[in-house]
């Protein structure tokens, strides 16, 4: 939260704050006067003056402590006093020395004898946060949002309602701050409201207006990634793939950006395109699942050739991959390579026993290889399987023809 309202600072600046409001006491415009005001400084009766004029004093010689007991002194002697600039003073002094709960009460009272004194709503908001005191905050900063109309109050107010665990109602206030009601929205807002929208399931609702927002010239980089997420959430994956490939257009992505937007390009059949990103994501963060996605891309692009290179780069590093063998021996299939086919199917059986599949292809790659009593041996041991059993036999009766027509020659 910004840095907007009284921290801990050196006495002089209490001085000045002190100051400056008796200035805002005392110059009220005519159109101030017509609404709802605060008591001004010519209020204050002779005794509070002379009480507020030792009390600068104190803090003037930074007596911090001094000032504080002045003002307690003279309030509990003169309980009639009932001035919010007294009271705002000691909150104030309260504050200076770390002294929360005395501070939020004089700001309290402060708004109870003006409802209308925009800096103890503004100081009662940041006290009462800082006290964990998130719903008492929030009402607080809604209160200096209707009185001054500022947006940053409004913002921090739903800063305060999430705390509170209300992230409805914060949610509401960022809808409406990230809309252009209330001006152009800063980074922080946009980027709040969606992480509230993800948090809520209400990404509908925020879409359109990152959509908005986008639409203006040379929107930045990091709208395209927060509507990403908006899409992914509602399962838009076209829409998230358009605009995190905008985004990588913009800026240098991680690898794991790089890699979802590899799976959504697949997921949209372009494998091809998906394989770019996959084979970018390899070279700075190589892992197994990157090198399994890369040749899986490139046999679904066609490109088997691209596939069995890129399947023996990983092998080297993964030579007991199932998956790198299986895509490999695919990807030599369809290369017509069958007796390397044979082979690769045959390593994934003797690392998966249990793969039908790659069995029966490893006799039916050995057969168009020309092996026929290899192609015969695995065949035999595929059809012992249920699901390859008909294929299975049927290829074997193929085989035991032929080799019978040959003997016969």
């Amino acid at each position: 939260m910004e840095q907007i309202y009284i921290r801990k600072r050196q006495a002089c600046w209490i001085l000045m704050l002190l100051i400056l409001y008796a200035f805002w006491f005392a110059g009220l415009s005519l159109a101030d006067q017509e609404k709802p005001s605060c008591p001004d400084q010519n209020t204050l009766s002779n005794s509070a003056r002379k009480a507020l004029a030792s009390a600068q004093k104190q803090m003037e010689e930074k007596h911090g402590n001094q000032a504080q007991k002045i003002l307690e002194d003279f309030l509990a002697s003169h309980p009639e006093e009932n001035h919010p600039y007294i009271t705002f003073t000691l909150g104030a002094i309260y504050l200076e020395s770390d002294s929360l709960r005395k501070s939020r009460n004089m700001f309290a009272q402060s708004t109870e004898q003006c409802p209308v004194f925009s800096g103890a709503w503004q100081n009662l908001g940041k006290v009462c946060y800082d006290l964990k005191e998130y719903v008492r905050a929030a009402q607080a900063f809604d209160t200096v949002y209707e009185l001054e109309g500022k947006p940053k109050f409004r913002f921090h107010a739903a800063v305060a309602w999430m705390e509170a665990k209300k992230k409805t109602r914060a949610f509401d206030h960022m809808l409406f701050l990230t809309s252009g009601n209330a001006g152009p929205p800063k980074k922080e807002w946009v980027e709040f409201m969606a992480h509230l929208a993800l948090e809520l399931k209400r990404s509908k609702e925020a879409i359109p207006v990152l959509e908005s927002l986008l639409a203006k010239k040379n929107p930045p980089a990091y709208l395209f990634k927060l509507v990403t997420s908006l899409y992914l959430e509602q399962n838009s994956y076209r829409k998230a793939a358009q605009s995190l490939s905008a985004y990588s257009m913009i800026k240098e992505m991680n690898p794991r950006e790089m890699r979802l937007l590899g799976d959504l390009l697949y997921s949209q059949g372009v494998p091809m395109k998906a394989a770019i990103w996959y084979e970018k994501v390899n070279q700075v963060k190589p892992c197994l699942r990157n090198c399994v996605r890369l040749v899986s891309a490139l046999n679904e692009g066609f490109s088997s050739q691209k596939a069995i290179q890129a399947a023996d780069k990983g092998l080297q590093s993964y030579p007991e991959s199932v998956e790198l063998w299986r895509l490999k021996a695919w990807a030599c299939y369809g290369e017509k390579h069958f007796q390397e086919a044979a082979r690769c199917f045959s390593k994934v059986v003797r690392l998966n026993k249990k793969d039908a599949k790659s069995l029966f292809m490893s006799g039916l790659a050995a057969y168009r290889a020309g092996e026929k009593n290899k192609a015969r041996a695995a065949l035999k041991l595929a059809a012992a399987h249920k699901s390859y059993k008909n294929q299975a036999n049927a290829l074997i009766r193929q085989i035991d023809y032929e080799m019978n027509q040959e003997k016969n020659t």
